[in-house]
């Protein structure tokens, strides 16, 4: 039997109080979880291609300032990005840079991206946070 755990909700109407038990293992979304200075010393990997300041040039690969919740190769004007990331219809958000994150060739096949992914997903989920601080 999995061990649970649980959290308290009150109810929108009187005092009544509910229990609801979550799988202890639950995955809880990388905004809940992710520790965005964590994130910014893992991305350490992806500067050799990426700059993530406003205004800074594309490198090999976009500039990623502003990345979350925009669409997937539509994002900076005169990046070449590959035809399969323009047609993916992705929006980068916690669900699909998770995805991504954890191996971006399966996610979109054909991208340019060569990076073979980050399996390990309290890495993933803090790199999701720096992300989001881009702004």
């Amino acid at each position: 039997m999995r061990k649970l755990s649980s959290f308290a909700v009150a109810l929108a109407t009187g005092t009544a109080l509910v229990t609801v038990l979550m799988p202890a293992n639950a995955q809880t979304s990388p905004a809940a979880t992710g520790d965005p200075v964590a994130g910014a010393k893992t991305f350490g990997q992806c500067r050799s291609c990426h700059a993530t300041t406003a205004g800074a040039p594309d490198g090999i690969g976009p500039n990623l300032f502003g990345v979350y919740n925009s669409k997937a190769g539509t994002r900076r004007k005169g990046y070449a990005y590959s035809t399969a990331l323009k047609s993916s219809r992705l929006v980068w958000n916690d669900a699909t840079l998770d995805r991504w994150l954890t191996n971006p060739a399966t996610t979109v096949p054909g991208t340019k991206m060569t990076f073979i992914g980050l399996q390990r997903k309290p890495m993933r989920d803090n790199v999701i946070a720096y992300l989001k601080t881009l702004k």
